[in-house]
């Protein structure tokens, strides 16, 4: 109930995790349509505040451009324990599924000890297309841990993805991607192609 659960035992009841997140808007005090953001999450407390902490941060801005309008961001995560430390924030050693849930991340989707590095822009036409790219850098499951089943063996990503939506009927919308991923200890790239249709309706 108070959550005091550092027994020191084997049977420990539970394993917690605690954090916070922020955002900070320039609109208002400098007029500049840009934002930075941050989350830091502890996998352990030290004085009543998180320690043994990941990280993830960015930049983010809306412009106006012409009658179009843009969105962009740049930001990086790290799961490691305070950019150093691997085999910890996501593994316990009584629960021993970790922050997994049927060996897919409950946190971060590149699951823990990785170190990400993302930036997109999107485009938005005056009559809402959108149209986007994103690129990514990823440096995933160094320690090979096999509890990790999105990404089972040490490996460096470096991807691209493309995308387009616009209004087809009314307001029926497609979405569309392409991404390509290229994995330095992969035998075969990820390459492929999705699309969506949203369909509004009124109950």
């Amino acid at each position: 109930m108070t959550g005091k659960d550092n027994t020191g035992t084997e049977n420990e009841p539970g394993n917690q995790l605690a954090g916070f997140d922020f955002k900070f808007k320039l609109e208002p005090t400098l007029g500049w349509p840009v934002s930075f953001y941050g989350q830091m999450v502890g996998e352990d407390e030290s004085g009543y505040l998180p320690s043994a902490n990941m990280f993830l941060g960015g930049v983010e801005g809306h412009h106006g451009w012409g009658k179009d309008a843009v969105n962009w961001y740049i930001e990086a995560h790290d799961t490691r324990t305070n950019m150093n430390r691997t085999g910890y924030s996501y593994w316990h050693h009584i629960y021993t599924d970790g922050y997994y849930q049927q060996g897919y991340s409950l946190g971060d989707a590149m699951g823990g000890d990785g170190q990400l590095f993302a930036g997109k822009i999107e485009i938005i036409t005056e009559d809402n297309q959108r149209w986007s790219t994103r690129l990514v850098y990823a440096k995933v499951n160094p320690e090979n841990q096999l509890i990790n089943k999105a990404f089972p063996h040490s490996d460096t990503l470096k991807g691209v993805q493309l995308g387009w939506s616009g209004d087809v009927y009314q307001s029926v919308r497609l979405n569309t991607s392409l991404w390509y991923t290229n994995a330095n200890n992969s035998d075969s790239d990820d390459v492929g192609a999705s699309a969506g249709i949203e369909i509004p309706f009124s109950l």
